[in-house]
């Protein structure tokens, strides 16, 4: 495609099959060859990450600011949330506020661990649409690349990829790169880390006591969580806070994250400019 490579594709990936029958199955079509890019689509990012960028915290990055924003792994497998619990009103903003405008992301596949088939990418669609109802509209988009390598960089792309993480957070779970030019964000890019265990599992309804697989972490919860970040709202830790997804651990198994809680909502909306609904109606 010529122009603008993040345009939606001509022929969107297969419907998403997780939602009726056995959530663990294989995709039964894989999403088609990717038609998103311009050019060679096997190339590596233009420009390739920082070596061991996997730091908590703020660099200056080209007339705005760079953060980085680590998920760190809870060890035991059931020592999660079980109740989704999702009427804690906390929030907290991290400083700069989301586009009007939304953000568009792109899924790279070929850097998913084997086997994940479309999996992946529909695990990303359901963790936008979470934060899409909260906004109110379509706020969030996905592409799916099935061949393209980019990467966490700042080059104009919303990333969602797979790497092996190194240095001091081997062993977290994700991490989350977000640029602003001094007060709005403009860049988000997530990676998952390679080294760590994923399962996929249904979508929760809010409120339901369920666990998903012991074997890995909920990718959409993860993937819930991490977008918030690229959203302005920062993490939870204060006791109370447990049930909402922007709290700061996940456990193997947990779902809670994968829909918001109400201060998440409040948060999303407070980041957009938009008016916060008394409590009870977020």
């Amino acid at each position: 495609i010529e122009g603008d490579p993040t345009t939606s594709s001509p022929v969107d990936p297969p419907p998403d099959p997780y939602i009726e029958g056995d959530p663990t199955t294989s995709s039964p079509v894989d999403p088609p060859p990717d038609p998103y890019i311009e050019g060679d689509p096997t190339t590596s990012s233009p420009v390739d990450p920082p070596p061991d960028p996997y730091i908590e915290g703020g660099a200056s990055a080209g007339g705005g600011t760079e953060y980085q924003s680590v998920m760190p792994a809870h060890a035991k497998a059931g020592a999660g949330r079980l109740t989704d619990d999702n009427s804690a009103l906390a929030y907290q903003l991290w400083g700069a506020v989301p586009p009007t405008s939304g953000l568009r992301f792109e899924y790279h596949a070929a850097s998913q661990p084997a086997g994940l088939g479309g999996r992946g990418f529909h695990a990303a669609k359901r963790a936008l649409a979470a934060w899409d109802k909260a906004a109110g509209r379509r706020y969030l988009k996905v592409s799916y690349f099935s061949r393209g390598t980019r990467g966490p960089a700042r080059d104009g792309h919303n990333t969602i990829s797979w790497r092996v993480f190194t240095g001091p957070e081997t062993d977290a779970l994700a991490a989350a790169w977000i640029w602003d030019d001094g007060s709005r964000i403009v860049e988000v890019d997530l990676a998952l880390n390679l080294r760590r265990a994923f399962a996929i599992n249904a979508t929760i309804s809010p409120g339901e006591a369920r666990r998903g697989s012991s074997s890995g972490y909920d990718l959409q919860a993860l993937l819930t969580h991490e977008l918030g970040h690229g959203l302005g709202l920062a993490d939870l830790t204060a006791p109370g806070t447990e049930g909402a997804t922007m709290y700061g651990e996940l456990a193997p198994g947990e779902l809670a994250a994968q829909t918001l809680s109400q201060g998440d909502q409040r948060g999303l909306r407070a980041a957009l400019g938009r008016p916060i609904r008394r409590p009870g109606k977020p």
